[in-house]
């Protein structure tokens, strides 16, 4: 039987992984025979990233069109694969930037929920990582403080307290903008969607992770914001295609599928996250 490894906690996919929920609804939407295992472990992947999937015959897949065709046994149509590629990208970032980049969510959800996932130092690591990836590849980076200004903020209480009030609101007026650029991008993201594919509640493999984006970026701490604008925008969408996903969501397991828990083997280790490093420091 073949199995996909997986980003999950309590046996079910968890929302720092989109592409592991859309592919945890493949399966039971299509009921898929195979075995989910949430290893939580991106090194057992030559791309150091989840899903994975691994054939009976040991077969590879790393890709999330890929891992779909060998789940369906079938090629993705052109268009298909398009959509799935369109969605990856584009609703991808989307997600980065509300997983990474949105405060509230980073520090209440992200953050926390990788300490359940990976043990120390790795949950503590893998999220900052993650994170100035993110912000590079937004193209945003903090501005640093003057030299000058720093020296007299050190003998200086009035200018230090001035300074900290300065930062709080240069924060909220940098979050308030990042949240307006989101909201353009969404709506960027969506309007092409839906003048291709509509908002009717077909559960291909393009719409299971155009959906599953949308679905973590509505359930983080921050989501209701997230869920006002498509409910204000885009309410065919909310209750057709989304409202077919949070269904499955809260379904029941297939009974084609089985989820066991990792071999030691596949859990994530320190020791064998030094080992990993030394070998590939060595072998440079």
């Amino acid at each position: 039987m073949a199995t996909i490894h997986l980003w999950g906690v309590d046996g079910a996919p968890a929302l720092i992984s989109p592409e592991s929920i859309a592919l945890f609804w493949l399966v039971n939407t299509c009921e898929v025979e195979c075995t989910v295992v949430f290893s939580n472990n991106a090194h057992l992947s030559p791309r150091e990233e989840l899903p994975l999937y691994v054939g009976e015959d040991g077969s590879a897949a790393y890709e999330y069109p890929e891992i779909v065709e060998q789940l369906l046994g079938r090629e993705l149509g052109l268009e298909e694969r398009s959509l799935v590629c369109w969605a990856a990208e584009r609703c991808g970032a989307l997600s980065d930037y509300q997983l990474y980049l949105n405060r509230k969510n980073y520090e209440q959800y992200t953050r926390r929920v990788f300490s359940q996932l990976l043990p120390w130092p790795l949950w503590y690591n893998t999220p900052v990582q993650r994170r100035e990836r993110a912000r590079a590849q937004r193209g945003g980076t903090p501005a640093p403080a003057h030299d000058a200004e720093k020296e007299l903020a050190q003998h200086s209480k009035t200018l230090q307290a001035t300074r900290e009030l300065r930062e709080r609101g240069e924060k909220a007026l940098a979050d308030a903008a990042a949240e307006m650029e989101y909201a353009a991008a969404l709506d960027r993201a969506l309007q092409p969607w839906i003048a291709v594919r509509g908002a009717a509640a077909t559960l291909g493999p393009a719409e299971l992770l155009f959906a599953a984006h949308l679905y973590v970026q509505q359930q983080l701490p921050d989501g209701a914001r997230v869920t006002a604008h498509l409910r204000a925008h885009y309410p065919a969408l909310c209750d057709g295609l989304l409202r077919a996903c949070e269904l499955h969501a809260c379904a029941p397991r297939a009974a084609a599928v089985a989820v066991r828990a990792p071999t030691a083997a596949e859990t994530p280790s320190v020791p064998r996250e030094l080992y990993r490093y030394v070998t590939s420091y060595w072998t440079i």
